[in-house]
């Protein structure tokens, strides 16, 4: 398609709906969370309709279209106005941004501005309170009083007594450098990433398991400190973090470390994207061995290798990446080191393609393809696509597959067509962030699926979404569905049954779940304001909530939630090493396992 052709597609999308006719006013209906500690900024999703870029076309000259999308947030009390930051449309019917530390406690009306300069105004929709001896930074007092050891603050006094704090579990984050190593190599384990609302990282400690085998490997320690370790044989290492805060509150990271033999570790020592014939990583031509050269050089061999890419600079490429056809074959990047694809010719080929059995891809950031960012092939049984960052183009998909594999731990995808097109035998999508994309999964043909663990929010259509299988199943286990544009879960029918439990579904545009399968089981789910109901086809039943789950920061549950010790045990490892570890009497809904007790 031409340049022109394409603008003039994607100019009629956008201007479809809004070009013919103003759109209505915007109307403000919530913000959450609803109010912050003073001195301490917050992450807030606002709601409410009518929030439409305005976008001026120009069918004749497309490339003078312009859309505008700036919308202006505010916090208002009497004559104290504070702009929110980082003000971003999410759909129209949610917008993102952060409100800025305010040290006046109080309540707020939000107002609203969009780019027609159209206001609307929500009256004491915001509270900023007082949390006495607590503090972002680690000083006893958040209102900048110097308060001695014991004493609280309140309005700008120091008082005496004990101090009051409310307490948020941590935000456990881990590291692992380098991405891959050879037996005996000494490995890094950095927990320093990892954040808490009320402590700074020096009040923080970690312990580590660095196999995945459910036992603690070294003590609680302070989590600034980098551990390190060297395994004795190859593998694939599941190693887990425990971050614990001042309050004793805790939660788990894991990150997959890459043990490979010593001669089987491909090192991509260039960024340039060079492709000289007959290059090895004994003798490369040109300025190193690009990525391009090594994924050539283990197709040459077709026995397993580990591609690593060994470079600090991102690396840009004007094709796609040939595929790789060597089975157990793998290629381990960092997250830090993008793998840039510009627009090209020749077709609808993906950037980056598996096409043997049991191959992995790992910690790749992939960035600009046009059609799909990752390719599992018709070969490409038992392939894993793991901790990667995917940022899809319109149109594009992030993952495509074809066989049957998993994908996740660990992923993120933004910004695509539809983050995952799914069409084979079996497929486990895990623990992976897709949010932001025009579709969130879509599974065709007679798969066998399972979705767990998923934070699936704010998609501008359909969340998950399959056609009939006559021969499939699916199951749907501890994920979050919010504020996707249409249905959270659309299942036309499969024919072995669908299970559906410890889910929310919360701010969704149409169904929470919708289903025509023959044989289906719904328990243990929580729905909330989604726009056409809970079940499509049938009701909640006795076990599931109909309250807000009242998330805090990236879906996880807030102290208080009801969501909490409200699902039912399927033998998810949820909460840290181990297979059915949870905190409480019974696992959480969603994706996230809260350290709270039940309400």
């Amino acid at each position: 398609m031409s340049r022109r052709r394409h603008a003039l597609a994607l100019l009629a999308a956008l201007s479809a709906g809004w070009t013919c006719a103003v759109p209505p006013p915007p109307a403000l209906e919530s913000i959450a969370p609803p109010g912050a500690i003073a001195g301490a900024a917050a992450d807030v999703a606002v709601r409410g309709s009518g929030f439409a870029p305005w976008v001026q076309a120009n069918f004749a000259h497309p490339e003078a279209s312009t859309v505008r999308g700036e919308f202006a947030l505010a916090l208002v009390r009497a004559d104290l106005r504070i702009p929110l930051e980082q003000v971003a449309w999410v759909s129209e019917r949610e917008l993102s941004a952060r409100v800025p530390p305010i040290a006046t406690p109080g309540t707020y009306d939000l107002e609203l501005v969009d780019p027609r300069g159209r206001a609307a105004v929500l009256p004491a929709a915001f509270a900023i309170d007082v949390a006495p001896g607590c503090g972002p930074d680690g000083t006893p007092c958040d209102d900048g009083n110097a308060c001695t050891a014991g004493d609280a603050c309140g309005a700008g006094e120091c008082l005496p007594g004990p101090s009051v704090c409310g307490n948020t579990a941590p935000r456990a984050c881990l590291e692992v450098t380098p991405a891959a190593a050879a037996p005996g190599e000494a490995l890094s384990f950095d927990a320093s990433c990892s954040t808490d609302d009320e402590d700074a990282l020096p009040a923080l400690q970690a312990r580590f398991d660095f196999d995945g085998d459910g036992t603690w490997d070294t003590a609680f320690q302070p989590a600034a400190g980098v551990q390190q370790r060297a395994y004795a044989s190859p593998g694939l290492w599941t190693a887990a973090v425990e971050v614990r805060d001042a309050g004793l509150l805790s939660d788990f990271a894991s990150r997959y470390a890459v043990v490979t033999a010593p001669d089987d570790l491909v090192v991509v020592t260039t960024a340039a994207d060079e492709a000289d014939p007959g290059d090895t990583p004994e003798a490369p031509l040109g300025t190193g061995l690009s990525l391009r050269e090594a994924i050539a050089y283990v197709n040459g061999l077709l026995a397993p290798r580990t591609i690593l890419v060994g470079v600090a600079e991102p690396i840009v490429h004007d094709s796609p990446l040939p595929p790789l056809v060597t089975p157990s074959a793998a290629i381990v990047a960092s997250p830090a080191v993008p793998l840039q694809f510009r627009d090209f010719a020749g077709g609808p080929l993906p950037c980056l393609a598996l096409e043997a059995p049991a191959q992995l891809l790992l910690g790749a950031t992939i960035t600009g393809c046009t059609y799909a960012s990752v390719a599992l092939g018709n070969a490409s049984d038992g392939a894993r696509v793991a901790e990667c960052t995917i940022s899809g183009s319109p149109g594009a998909h992030g993952i495509s597959g074809k066989a049957s594999g998993t994908i996740g731990p660990r992923n993120t995808i933004t910004g695509a067509g539809t983050a995952m097109k799914l069409v084979g035998s079996t497929y486990v999508v895990e623990e992976n962030r897709i949010r932001e994309n025009d579709d969130g999964i879509v599974a065709v043909a007679g798969i066998h699926l399972t979705v767990r663990r998923n934070r699936i929010v704010s998609n501008r259509h359909i969340g998950l979404q399959t056609t009939p299988s006559p021969t499939g199943s699916c199951t749907i286990v501890h994920n979050v569905f919010d504020a996707n544009g249409d249905d959270a879960v659309n299942l036309q029918s499969f024919a072995g049954g669908v299970v559906a439990r410890n889910n929310l579904f919360t701010r969704n545009g149409g169904y929470a779940l919708r289903d025509g399968s023959p044989a289906r089981t719904f328990d243990h789910n929580g729905f909330f304001e989604n726009a056409r109901g809970p079940i499509w086809s049938g009701t909640p039943g006795a076990t599931d909530l109909l309250e807000d789950p009242v998330y805090g920061g990236d879906h996880r549950l807030a102290p208080g939630s009801p969501a909490v010790d409200r699902g039912l045990d399927t033998g998810l490892d949820v909460n840290g090493p181990g297979a059915g570890n949870w905190n409480g009497a019974a696992p959480d809904l969603g994706a996230w396992e809260a350290p709270y007790p039940a309400p």
